[in-house]
């Protein structure tokens, strides 16, 4: 939701302006298992629209929307399959920024409904455990940033910040009896910070302009290193009450991307990235195609 493209102007790396947007993303990740904790493997797949308009003399507002498709598979430390789980999520989303020469200022909200059906192999079960799961989560971002300008080239350091809250609707497994679980609703609130910078150049392309970036960064949760919930078995006694079990994040992830946005001589743009986020016990990475048209 932070990039509409200007072709010319004294700030025209860091300067804002009017398009509609659609892009496409898939990432793949993996974390390893531990002994406390399952690792998994995550592949996702999204589309996502938006168009961003000015408000004010230095101020533009932005919607989007998104679908996404995932599926995560769970494996213990010995690599023994434990779960699968399959989805798809819903994401809407808003941002306000201002430009003030080569410094910009943005505040965002996006929330997010995803529905997963999973199944889970279950101790003495033939066939498992399968339960449908519903999870929310809404968000706000703020970041700070600095375009410094030389020739063609750039450098961008900024800043983000961000609140997240993930919730996860109550749900009961089938399929599996006595050794189904039962699963209370839980919240995890999470906030990180985002240091990183970005640096580019701009070459001609013919008629085109070819803007390529690379950017490195940190990301680190100030608060919220754990995802938690609290089950219990539907064949347990009435007194053996609720079972708190945690799943570990990693507190600090290395961020990477580079690419290149080609701006046309057709008030067209498309881009071509690659992310890559690295952390103490996984990976993951992912790539984009962003295509827009300028108003």
């Amino acid at each position: 939701m932070l990039s509409c493209k200007v072709r010319d102007g004294e700030s025209r790396f860091t300067d804002e302006g009017e398009c509609a947007w659609a892009a496409a993303f898939g990432s793949s990740g993996e974390q390893e298992a531990t002994r406390l904790a399952n690792g998994f493997r995550r592949d996702a797949r999204t589309i996502s629209l938006g168009t961003q308009w000015q408000v004010g003399e230095n101020w533009h507002m932005g919607l989007a929307a998104a679908f996404e498709r995932d599926q995560i598979d769970s494996k213990t430390l010995s690599d023994l399959r434990t779960q699968v789980a399959e989805g798809s999520t819903v994401h809407a989303g808003m941002v306000l920024k201002g430009n003030f020469g080569g410094s910009t200022v943005a505040a965002s909200f996006s929330a997010a409904r995803g529905t997963y059906d999973s199944h889970r192999n279950a101790f003495l079960a033939l066939h498992g455990s399968k339960s449908e799961q519903d999870i929310y989560q809404t968000a706000f971002q703020f970041r700070v940033s600095h375009g410094i300008e030389y020739g063609p080239w750039y450098w961008r350091p900024m800043l983000d910040l961000g609140f997240t809250q993930v919730r996860l609707a109550a749900f009961s497994e089938h399929g599996a009896g006595a050794n189904n679980l039962i699963v209370r609703n839980s919240e995890d609130d999470f906030t990180n910070l985002r240091p990183a910078l970005e640096m580019g150049v701009e070459t001609a392309l013919g008629k085109s302009l070819a803007r390529w970036y690379a950017r490195v960064g940190v990301n680190r949760f100030i608060e919220g290193g754990s995802f938690g919930v609290q089950a219990m078995l539907q064949g347990a006694p009435d007194d053996a009450g609720f079972i708190d079990v945690q799943q570990a994040l990693d507190r600090t992830v290395r961020e990477c991307s580079a690419g290149v946005d080609v701006l046309t001589g057709g008030n067209v743009t498309l881009r071509v990235g690659y992310s890559g986020q690295f952390s103490a016990s996984g990976a993951t990475h992912g790539a984009t195609l962003k295509f827009s048209r300028s108003f």
